[in-house]
């Protein structure tokens, strides 16, 4: 997979991103709107639910990283949280790489599948 790089603003100032094809797809949805439930960010970015729900979890929940926030902030990623913009994100570098992060419910898929 490919990586890319996006400009993003936040209150603190602009951060230069570097992220997979998957997160700037999840990220450009919040270019239109200011929050966005997992079922809708599904439904907009038609990406697979699994990679989709790895792309939320790093950006969410990624310790030091989390560019975006959660409500009800909890420990994992239900399909009715809403997700927004953490304006108050800081980092003192101007070049952020965000990976996508491995869940649990990775591995429970491929028990499942297996």
């Amino acid at each position: 997979m490919e990586n890319a790089y996006r400009i993003a603003t936040f209150k603190n100032g602009y951060k230069e991103l570097h992220i997979s094809t998957y997160l700037m797809c999840v990220l450009v949805l919040f270019n239109d709107v200011d929050q966005l439930s997992f079922n809708k960010f599904e439904k907009a970015a038609k990406i697979n639910s699994l990679v989709l729900m790895k792309c939320l979890y790093s950006m969410v929940l990624a310790k030091g990283e989390n560019i975006t926030n959660k409500e009800p902030m909890k420990g994992y990623i239900s399909e009715r949280d809403a997700l927004f913009v953490n304006d108050m994100f800081r980092n003192k570098l101007y070049k952020i790489k965000l990976q996508i992060v491995t869940t649990k419910r990775k591995y429970e898929y491929e028990n499942l599948e297996t």
